[in-house]
C-alpha cells in the first residue's frame, strides 16, 4: 500500500507564487490539480493507488478530508497531539494548532457525504508541568493562550517529542516514547519518517555521515524495542482494517473539537 504527502515544490511560477502556503491555503483549483496529479503519478508508476495521507507540513483541513474519502483513502496521519505550529506562518495564515488532540485514533467524517476515514495520530511524548496546569485553570486556557510570555514559555517547558525518526533524538527518549505508549495501551505506535531520511545526503538530518549512522542506530533500536514488546509492525493503511475489526473500534469518537 501507498502513501501521499503533499509538498509544494520549486517548479513554476504559480508554486513560487504559494511556495510558503499551507496546504490548506491553496485556492480549489490548485489544491485539487496538485493532490490528483500526485495520485495519478503515484498510480502511473506503481499500478496502485495510495490509501494513506500526512499533510505537508501538518496543513490538514476538512477540505483535504473529503477529497480524500472521495478517492478511498483509508487514513490520515496529520494529527500530532498537543502540538501548536501556530507560530509557523504560511503564504498568509498562522499553521495549525492540534493542542486539544490527544493520540487516540479517531473517525474524521466527510462534511459532504456520510463516507468517513481513520485519523491515527502521529505517537508523541508530552514534559507534564503540574504548576503551568494549575496556572491554565486558573486564568483559564484561552488567556494563557494569548499571552505570548506564557504561551511561549509553556512550549519551552511542556515539550512534545515527535515519534519520528532522527538523529536528534536520542534512544533513551524513544525508549521512554515506546514504554509510555505501551503503559497507557494506546491503539497505534505511529512512527513518523520520510523515506528520504534513510538515504545519504538525500535529507537534512543525513547531511553527514554521523548522522546518516544515527539514523540507522536509531531505527534499528526502534524495531529492536518493538519486538521486545511482542509489538506487530504494519503499514499504516492496514492498521484501519486492524483498528475496525477490534471492538474497541465502536468506541472510537468522531471528529474531536479543536
Amino acid at each position: 500500500m501507498y502513501g501521499v504527502h503533499h509538498h509544494l515544490m520549486k517548479k513554476t511560477k504559480v508554486d513560487m507564487h504559494w511556495l510558503k502556503a499551507y496546504q490548506f491555503e491553496l485556492p480549489d483549483d490548485l489544491f485539487y490539480q496538485k493532490a490528483n496529479n500526485l495520485r495519478e503519478a503515484i498510480f502511473n508508476a506503481f499500478g496502485k493507488y495510495p490509501t494513506s495521507h500526512r499533510a505537508g507540513r501538518w496543513g490538514i483541513d476538512q477540505r483535504t478530508i473529503d477529497w480524500l474519502i472521495k478517492n478511498n483513502f483509508l487514513v490520515d496521519t496529520t494529527i500530532v497531539p498537543y502540538k501548536s505550529f501556530e507560530s509557523s506562518i504560511g503564504k498568509l495564515k498562522p499553521g495549525p494548532s492540534f493542542e486539544k488532540y490527544n493520540t487516540n485514533p479517531f473517525v474524521w467524517r466527510s462534511a459532504k457525504t456520510n463516507k468517513s476515514l481513520l485519523e491515527i495520530p502521529v505517537t508523541v511524548i508530552k514534559r507534564k508541568f503540574i504548576i503551568l496546569d494549575i496556572l491554565k485553570s486558573f486564568i483559564g486556557d484561552e488567556i494563557f493562550k494569548k499571552n505570548k510570555f506564557l504561551s511561549k514559555l509553556s512550549s519551552k517547558i511542556e515539550d512534545v517529542t515527535m515519534f519520528r525518526l532522527s538523529p536528534f533524538i536520542s534512544k533513551k527518549k524513544y525508549s521512554k516514547i515506546i514504554f509510555h505508549s505501551v503503559a497507557s495501551k494506546q491503539k497505534v505506535l505511529n512512527l513518523m519518517f520520510h523515506s528520504s531520511e534513510l538515504t545519504f545526503k538525500e535529507s537534512p538530518c543525513t547531511r553527514n555521515k554521523e548522522n546518516h549512522k544515527l539514523v540507522w542506530d536509531n531505527i534499528n533500536h526502534i524495531f529492536k524495542s518493538v519486538i521486545d514488546y511482542g509489538l506487530i509492525s504494519k503499514g499504516i493503511s492496514e492498521c484501519e482494517c486492524l483498528i475496525k475489526t477490534n471492538q474497541d473500534f465502536l468506541n472510537l469518537k468522531s471528529n474531536p473539537e479543536k
